[in-house]
């Protein structure tokens, strides 16, 4: 399987439904907040991540940030996430681990 490339504005919209349920729009500064970042840096991140393991989403990425951000038990995540602890689990660690990976491609060095 083959992950295509997103835009900010899928991101932003997983988001929504994360935050409100998919109630009305949110702001930059709650995605920012309950994120860590902004849509456009996730859309940044996926891409350069291009993850090709089956049956992933957009939801899954920002619940490893929204894990990263919050720093709280797997149990609580996964409820405020809505999602089985197990499946939570699988998901957060792989986007965790991919975007690891990346230090020697984004971050750099000063001597």
């Amino acid at each position: 399987m083959k992950s295509i490339v997103l835009l900010p504005s899928s991101f932003k919209f997983t988001g929504q439904n994360i935050i409100k349920g998919g109630d009305g729009n949110i702001n930059e500064r709650k995605f920012l907040a309950t994120f860590g970042t902004s849509p456009e840096v996730c859309s940044k991140l996926w891409n350069m991540i291009l993850p090709e393991k089956n049956g992933v989403l957009p939801k899954h990425l920002l619940w490893a940030l929204m894990f990263l951000k919050i720093s709280t038990t797997e149990s609580v995540m996964s409820s405020i996430c809505k999602a089985d602890e197990k499946t939570y689990r699988l998901w957060v660690w792989y986007f965790i681990s991919c975007i690891s990976k990346l230090k020697k491609h984004v971050v750099s060095y000063v001597y």
